[in-house]
């Protein structure tokens, strides 16, 4: 998948857990609930919300989804930092969980979590740790 496009399949999974739909791609979603918080660090707001309402709107008419499901949704505005890297920015990422108690938390993308490369195992794990 170019970058793009995995963004666009986690965002449309994450879409499908705030409507209520039972499966993405074949495979069955069995959140906790379904309050979910886009963290997207990579791609401008802009963007993202014209792209995000294409989204919501297609899924509304694919699913005959009753209006309102979309207040599940929940993104951070372009104020977000764009890296995690300080103290700072981890402390605004956990601001906004507790702001929006979401069940599902989708973060784009891990390289912006970290200046070692992510690829490493054991940098990946000091990450999600």
């Amino acid at each position: 998948f170019p970058s793009h496009d995995k963004a666009t399949a986690i965002e449309t999974m994450g879409m499908h857990i705030a409507a209520g739909i039972p499966e993405f791609l074949g495979e069955p979603l069995n959140p906790p609930g379904k309050r979910v918080l886009f963290v997207s660090m990579e791609e401008f707001y802009k963007n993202r919300t014209k792209r995000n309402k294409k989204q919501i709107d297609f899924l509304t008419q694919q699913h005959n989804l009753e209006p309102g499901w979309e207040e599940n949704i929940f993104v951070v505005d372009e104020k977000f930092p764009r890296y995690m890297f300080t103290d700072a920015h981890w402390q605004s990422l956990e601001k906004e969980i507790e702001r929006v108690q979401p069940n599902v938390v989708i973060l784009d993308s891990m390289t912006r979590m970290t200046i070692d490369p992510i690829e490493d195992s054991t940098v990946a794990s000091k990450v999600t740790v």
